[in-house]
């Protein structure tokens, strides 16, 4: 194995380096048809949330990394090119954050969505939902609260139209409940307006896209929800057709306002489940259903639409030695290809990219009980199966 010491720009707040070991495809652990790369230093413990591709094909990985003189945990980005060298990794001041997920801007940097502990309060006092942009340098240009005074999250983001930022989360009222909330920010770092969606709403959300006809989808724990650009709520679906509760990954839209959902539905009673990718009309009424049967399939990390038509969606399996695996589907639900990458013992994958049809990307972390524990991992590889006009189906 070949370890490449990386640079690593201090322009923010990071004093040290970083490293990234690539393995090559030639080695015994190397996953099928790719490239593995572990990120971190011998003495760092890191936790991961989010993975962001950049236009220039290197990526942002997001988490949090725990001090080694006061043990507390501070957000952390560590951006690696494509040839899986650590260009700068930054951390964060506020103390006890942790970027969860992230989005690329027009300059190059990201806007990175988390908690972390409110200026001027302690951590008994809770976390608050946080939103961060990170320039292209590795910069913090600003970091602000969403929801001072409350105990939040932030889970998801994305981009608007107006190019505003659209945030969701989950804020805590008590104990045994909570709630979603949405909020519009403005790309310097403004709150412009944030909602509580309401009871029954709950757990957590997975994901929040603007739709083309205005408003958003949201998709979580509580299955799926359409939301308007005020922040009500016009319909929600909560299960499958068969009545299982529906837990909702990633979303897509289509061109005519249908959705493509991938997420986990649960066995009645809460005894195991199922991967599934469904399609509804823009009403939230199911058009089909389909089973992902590949063998330890245990979620979805990713859903893109194809260039040739229909989705890809990108799951995680526990077999082997932890296998990622991409599956095509045609609008009617028909699987058309599909393939499987190892990456290596221990990994455990929490988000995924693709671009094209040459390039995929997925981002995770390693298992406590493995060698590598407390360090990150980059999987990139070129999927055989979405270059081909018709594959050869499933």
């Amino acid at each position: 194995m070949s370890c490449l010491l990386a640079r690593v720009g201090c322009v923010a707040l990071l004093p040290v380096m970083a490293f990234g070991c690539v393995r090559s495809a030639r080695e015994g652990t190397a996953p099928s048809g790719g490239r593995v790369t572990i990120i971190g230093q011998p003495d760092q413990l890191m936790i991961g949330g989010g993975l962001v591709l950049l236009p220039d094909r290197s990526t942002l990985l997001l988490g949090k990394v725990r001090d080694a003189v006061t043990k507390e945990w501070n957000g952390i980005v560590t951006r690696i090119d494509q040839g899986g060298t650590t260009i700068w990794q930054v951390v964060v001041p506020q103390r006890h954050s942790f970027f969860r997920r992230g989005i690329p801007t027009k300059s190059g940097g990201a806007i990175a969505v988390g908690e972390a502990v409110a200026s001027g309060a302690s951590l008994q006092d809770g976390l608050s939902a946080l939103v961060a942009r990170i320039g292209s340098q590795g910069q913090l240009e600003w970091a602000n609260p969403i929801l001072p005074g409350t105990k939040s999250t932030a889970w998801a983001v994305t981009v608007a139209q107006d190019d505003t930022v659209a945030i969701a989360g989950v804020v805590e009222h008590a104990r045994t409940e909570s709630t979603i909330f949405i909020a519009r920010v403005t790309m310097d770092g403004t709150v412009l307006w944030q909602s509580d969606l309401g009871a029954g709403l709950t757990d957590y959300v997975s994901t929040i896209r603007e739709l083309r006809g205005g408003g958003f989808i949201l998709g979580g724990a509580f299955g799926l929800a359409r939301v308007d650009i005020s922040g009500h709520v016009q319909w929600r679906r909560e299960s499958t057709d068969g009545g299982e509760p529906l837990d909702v990954a990633a979303i897509v839209e289509l061109p005519d306002g249908a959705l493509i959902a991938g997420g986990y539905a649960l066995t009645r009673g809460g005894r195991g489940g199922r991967i599934v990718l469904t399609r509804f009309r823009s009403t939230g009424s199911v058009v089909w259903e389909k089973e992902l049967t590949e063998p330890g399939l245990d979620s979805v990390v990713g859903l893109w639409l194809s260039p040739q038509g229909g989705a890809t969606v990108g799951a995680r399996s526990t077999a082997g030695d932890s296998e990622l695996w991409l599956g095509r589907f045609d609008l009617d639900g028909r699987c058309l290809a599909k393939e499987a990458f190892r990456v290596a013992p221990g990994a455990v994958a929490f988000e995924a990219e693709l671009l094209g049809a040459d390039l995929f990307v997925a981002g995770g972390m390693f298992s406590w009980t493995y060698p590598d524990a407390g360090k990150f991992w980059l999987f990139t590889a070129t999927p055989r199966m979405l270059g081909r006009s018709v594959a050869g189906g499933c």
